[in-house]
């Protein structure tokens, strides 16, 4: 459980800190599907709206920065999967595995076409958004 949590904290950090915001260039990926950040996102939100120091360091939304991050697959819950891409948008998402640890998936492409998305969508998570990340092709 320890690194999705601590996955969690990292990018909320860099998210009140406004770092996502002053950097738009800079490219993270959060693993772990970005841990309990997506799910404590309302909290985030809270945080900014009555913490001072956090308005004064970030200034567009909570959710704008956080759509900043690139997320991978890794969240063993198609549900919570479903939600990660409705809420970052496909572009964000790309295939995670975790291999060759035994928290990770052995099938982790099943996983994505679970989801049912358009083939093109498909396409993105399974390998195109890693592609255009890493330049790869260009």
């Amino acid at each position: 459980m320890g690194n999705p949590v601590e996955t969690t904290i990292a990018a909320a950090q860099m998210v009140l800190a406004g770092v996502m915001e002053a950097h738009p260039r800079l490219t993270v990926v959060l693993a772990h599907g970005g841990g309990a950040l997506p799910a404590l996102r309302g909290r985030l939100r809270h945080a900014h709206r009555v913490t001072a120091p956090a308005r004064a360091r970030l200034r567009e939304s909570v959710d704008a920065s956080l759509r900043r991050f690139y997320y991978d697959t890794l969240t063993h819950d198609t549900d919570l999967l479903r939600g990660l891409v409705a809420f970052a948008g496909v572009e964000r998402v790309v295939l995670g595995s975790d291999y060759p640890f035994d928290m990770g998936t052995q099938r982790p492409t099943e996983v994505v076409r679970a989801l049912g998305l358009a083939p093109d969508d498909e396409a993105r998570i399974l390998g195109g958004n890693a592609a255009r990340l890493l330049a790869l092709g260009t």
